[in-house]
């Protein structure tokens, strides 16, 4: 616990824009560490830095610019939730309690259902105070997978 409390203390949030999304950055200086989330895009964690001298290194494939990011990372699903699935469900279909399910195909090329319900939609933000707690709230809409839930996020630097 007093690992996490001494961070809780050095951490910061910054709200900005990433082209048309906000983005947060959480910043702790202490331990020389920052990263960067996209609440509207799943909770998406869109890059992960290091401090090392004067500059910030890069951990996670990213980029800066919102056009070239949502080219490649948003479309590779670079830090990405994968919920309640992961991978491909073929044809969009499983069976539940002997009744055929049908998901909806998010794969371009080929019929799938691809890395789950939740990796493009916007997630509220519960708190903002040292811990960051994204929240969403799922009631059952989609046909094919009517079972609600409530899923958080929770970063910490």
């Amino acid at each position: 616990m007093l690992g996490i409390s001494n961070a809780l203390l050095t951490m910061q949030i910054q709200k900005t824009n990433f082209g048309m999304y906000k983005q947060l950055c959480l910043i702790n200086k202490e331990k020389k560490i920052r990263l960067y989330v996209l609440p509207e895009l799943g909770g998406m964690l869109q890059s992960l830095d290091i401090r090392r001298n004067k500059e910030w290194v890069p951990i996670l494939w990213t980029s800066e610019y919102p056009i070239e990011f949502i080219t490649k990372h948003l479309a590779a699903y670079s830090g990405s939730k994968l919920f309640p699935f992961p991978n491909r469900i073929n044809g969009g279909n499983y069976w539940f309690n002997n009744k055929k399910m049908q998901l909806p195909c998010n794969e371009p090329a080929f019929p799938h259902a691809l890395h789950g319900l939740v990796y493009n939609k916007p997630f509220q933000i519960e708190s903002s105070h040292q811990i960051l707690k994204l929240t969403y709230r799922y009631d059952g809409e989609i046909e094919g997978y009517t079972f609600p839930y409530h899923l958080n996020i929770s970063y910490i630097v």
